[in-house]
Order: structure tokens, then C-alpha cells, then sequence
């Protein structure tokens, strides 16, 4: 879910930039046509200074992203608990003890091999 967000909003912005581009050079175009050089020079020069002020990208604040991603890592939706609506089965994990011998046991070479 996190990963396809994030794709989604960089496709987003290079959409955006490629868009911005064009018209920034469209605009170019149309005033190099009419031999309006200073014009064309004055664009230039304001859309430089002035582009950092004009991005339209709306600030999420810090609280939002904290309680977005509470939310996420809470895990409240119906997938991640242990009962599930659907066929009311109980999930329980039950206590697992393993000793030193078996966890030192290579199964695939079968031999033990002790630290």
C-alpha cells in the first residue's frame, strides 16, 4: 500500500514538471516568434526567481503524517487481527521450545554443530 502510494505520487509529480516544462517553453516559443527578445529575456529571469514561490503542492503538516502512520503500523483493519469475521476461527499461537541440541542440528548436512 505504502510502495504503490509512492509510485503513484512520483508519477504524479513528473507528470506535473513535464507539464510545467512545456508550457514554460510553449510561452518561450510564442514570444521568440513575435522577435520580442526582452520579453522573452523577462520571462526567463522571473520564471528562475519566481518558480520556487509558485509550487502548488499543499504542506501536510507533521501531526498528520504521525497519526497516518500510527495508523498504519496499528494495524486495525480486519486482515491483520486474530479473529476473522468470516468463518469465526480463533487464531492462537501456542509456546514454542526448542533446546540446544535441536537448534544446533543442521538437517541438511545432518550432523549437530555446536557453537
Amino acid at each position: 500500500e505504502y510502495k504503490s502510494a509512492k509510485i503513484e505520487v512520483r508519477r504524479l509529480m513528473k507528470t506535473e514538471k513535464i507539464n510545467t516544462c512545456d508550457q514554460h517553453c510553449q510561452r518561450i516559443e510564442t514570444l521568440i516568434g513575435g522577435k520580442r527578445l526582452s520579453e522573452v529575456w523577462k520571462f526567463i529571469r522571473s520564471s528562475k526567481s519566481s518558480n520556487k514561490d509558485k509550487v502548488h503542492i499543499s504542506i501536510i503538516e507533521p501531526e498528520e503524517l504521525k497519526a497516518h502512520y500510527a495508523n498504519l503500523l496499528q494495524e486495525k483493519t480486519t486482515e491483520y487481527t486474530d479473529e476473522s469475521p468470516k468463518n469465526n476461527i480463533r487464531v492462537q499461537g501456542e509456546k514454542v521450545e526448542i533446546g540446544v541440541e535441536e537448534g544446533c542440528y543442521d538437517y541438511k548436512n545432518r550432523e549437530f554443530k555446536w557453537p
